[in-house]
């Protein structure tokens, strides 16, 4: 029983000591000092006690609050920590300086969140940028122009092996620096022949100089050492000075003489025969109607001399045969000819008898023939009248001047000399004029 007072009263003693007013600060004020959001700090220090992540001693953080209960927020509050890393960009191209970088919760002026830039002076050159010809690092991959695979407008080229400016096309490359053996024209078709070429001169080889498709006479702008060829448009083998044209092979309708003198005419050139009285330069000789000739084919002629006796019966028949006769040039349109005819006696066949007026020797005569006696020539039939020899009967002759040929013939005649029955004949044998 004992005991059990004593428990009582050290209990009351206990609760009266707990509501008694606490004498230093004379008011009690026990029942504001509460820890709400239960972060481990009262009500009384912690500056929102509403927010377990804000308390004294706690970590400052980038939300835009006082974690720490100092009076700073975030970047204003040297110890805050979680901030994002800015790297210092200088130019403004969005890739910032490694070697100059900071933390902090907003980003500051003239940084970037992106680093690796290799020249933040240079707007163009980062990371992202594109590697040009400029012997600068664009990209920032440690490789300069060739020796980047990804750099852009270079110079595209050719090898050039011929030297001769122009490169093959099989070759084609494109690189900031170009070769010693490079060219930027990539047009040659044939790089081994520095004759060959878009700049070269056709020639007459079989190859295609100047790489247009076209190889000798094929090629439309024609050939720099091609024959000279001449029109020949009548088709006669010589063709008209003034019309020419260059190729390696004569053309069709050209001809490589250049001595026609009327090439609409395939009668008129140098080969032709100058056509007498035509007025026309048939030959090309310069002059017309001159040198026009005609040969004179002789097949000779024969003398025979009759005489007859009383009551017609013949007793003296002579012959004379011509023999060493020559051609003779006759000049035409006047067609103007002479030469000599010898004849010799033939006693084969001859009868001398009684009525023979004549020698029986040989003899020779002149043969001819002038155009300005109208048709009318040297006689063509001989006879002998009691020792002398006279002339009878006409040559006559006909010319062509359109097909510029002479033809000739002699009329055959009776003629009878003496008195009561006796007579004498005489003839001649056939003869030619030719061209």
């Amino acid at each position: 029983m004992r005991h059990a007072i004593l428990a009582l009263t050290l209990f009351a003693l206990a609760c009266a000591d707990k509501d008694a007013p606490d004498d230093d600060s004379g008011t009690d004020d026990s029942a504001a000092e509460v820890d709400a959001d239960g972060d481990g700090s009262l009500s009384g220090e912690d500056c929102d006690d509403n927010d377990n992540t804000v308390f004294p001693g706690a970590d400052e953080i980038c939300d835009g609050l006082d974690n720490d209960c100092d009076g700073l927020t975030d970047d204003a509050d040297d110890d805050v920590i979680g901030g994002t890393l800015y790297y210092s960009d200088t130019d403004s191209d969005g890739y910032g300086d490694d070697s100059s970088t900071t933390t902090a919760c907003q980003q500051p002026p003239d940084t970037s969140v992106q680093g690796g830039d290799c020249d933040d002076s240079a707007p163009n050159v980062n990371p992202g940028a594109v590697e040009e010809c400029d012997d600068i690092d664009n990209d920032c991959d440690n490789l300069v122009d060739d020796d980047d695979d990804d750099v852009t407008g270079g110079n595209t080229w050719c090898a050039d092996d011929d030297g001769d400016g122009y490169g093959d096309p099989a070759t084609e490359s494109t690189t900031c620096v170009v070769p010693s053996n490079g060219v930027r024209d990539c047009t040659d078709c044939d790089d081994s022949r520095a004759t060959t070429a878009p700049g070269a001169e056709e020639l007459c080889d079989n190859l295609d100089n100047d790489c247009d498709g076209y190889r000798d006479d094929e090629d439309p702008e024609g050939v720099a050492d091609g024959a000279t060829w001449y029109a020949d448009a009548d088709g006669d083998g010589y063709g008209d000075a003034l019309t020419t044209t260059t190729a390696c092979d004569v053309p069709t309708g050209y001809t490589d003489d250049n001595t026609d003198c009327d090439d609409t005419d395939s009668g008129i050139s140098p080969g032709a025969l100058e056509v007498c009285d035509d007025e026309v330069d048939d030959d090309c000789d310069g002059v017309a109607d001159d040198g026009c000739s005609v040969w004179i084919d002789w097949y000779g002629w024969r003398v025979r001399e009759m005489g007859f006796g009383g009551y017609g019966q013949r007793d003296c028949e002579l012959y004379w045969e011509s023999v060493g006769s020559s051609p003779a040039s006759v000049s035409c349109p006047e067609c103007d000819f002479a030469f000599d005819v010898t004849y010799n006696f033939d006693p084969s066949v001859s009868y001398v008898g009684a009525s023979c007026f004549s020698s029986t020797s040989d003899f020779s005569r002149g043969v001819g023939f002038d155009a300005d006696y109208y048709g009318y020539g040297y006689p063509a039939i001989w006879y002998n009248y009691y020792g002398t020899w006279y002339g009878y009967g006409d040559l006559y002759i006909t010319y062509d001047s359109a097909a510029g040929t002479v033809s000739w013939y002699y009329g055959y005649r009776d003629y009878y000399v003496g008195l009561g029955y006796y007579f004498t004949q005489y003839y001649g044998e056939y003869v030619q004029l030719y061209q």
